[in-house]
């Protein structure tokens, strides 16, 4: 069976070996490509090429010199040194991007610390200000009672410093220490009303017995 030859050979005119190094790399159909290169780089050229690298590297090399010889085909006047000017502009035009996103995220990142050391700072001003302040507490009749800086037993005075936990188990004994209060005075006043009833009743009827003893002499002396 008689071997095609290769674009090369066919463009030698000669009969295409199997020990053909170009054979593997321009095959019968690939004839413009082979044209491509021989116009760039000339087959001796390429031939010594394949000669001076090691085997292992000839697929690689032989893919490059058809990649710049189509492209020189496509751009005669850059070939691939336009392709390689694109490349690096856009690369710089994504450093340039890039530059700006970092320079915008640490501007966000110090936004955001700055606007958390604010807001700690607020809350620290709360809290020397709630310890700073004495509590007040509002009864059942609307009024400000101020809580005093002692215990109701006398026992010394409170550690505000504890918080606002401490503060609001004061101000609840404290109201319903006043619920208390406020209840004992209303059963007092009732116990005095009732006590006072009792006492003009009695008084209303002695002066009606002492009444009708007085009515009863007369009339018997009358009589006598």
């Amino acid at each position: 069976m008689e071997v095609q030859a290769c674009a090369a050979c066919r463009f030698q005119r000669r009969r295409c070996s199997p020990a053909c190094p170009l054979a593997k790399y321009f095959p019968a159909s690939e004839n413009q490509r082979f044209m491509n290169c021989k116009k760039l780089f000339g087959v001796s050229n390429m031939l010594r090429l394949l000669n001076q690298v090691l085997v292992k590297d000839r697929d690689e090399t032989m893919q490059s010199l058809m990649f710049e010889a189509d492209v020189r085909e496509q751009d005669p006047v850059h070939g691939c040194m336009g392709i390689i000017c694109m490349l690096e502009q856009q690369l710089d035009k994504l450093r340039r991007e890039l530059a700006v996103v970092r320079e915008q995220l640490r501007f966000f990142q110090a936004q955001e610390q700055q606007q958390q050391h604010n807001h700690n700072h607020h809350l620290r001003h709360q809290q020397q200000q709630q310890q700073q302040e004495v509590p007040g507490v509002i009864d059942h009749h609307g009024l400000i009672n101020l809580m005093s800086s002692t215990n109701v037993d006398g026992s010394g005075g409170e550690d505000f410093g504890n918080g606002g936990h401490s503060n609001d188990h004061l101000g609840a004994r404290h109201h319903q220490q006043q619920l208390l209060d406020d209840r004992q005075q209303q059963q007092l006043v009732v116990q005095h009303s009732s006590s006072s009833s009792s006492a003009a009743a009695s008084s209303s009827t002695v002066m009606n017995a002492a009444t009708a003893a007085a009515a009863a002499a007369s009339f018997h002396y009358c009589f006598i």
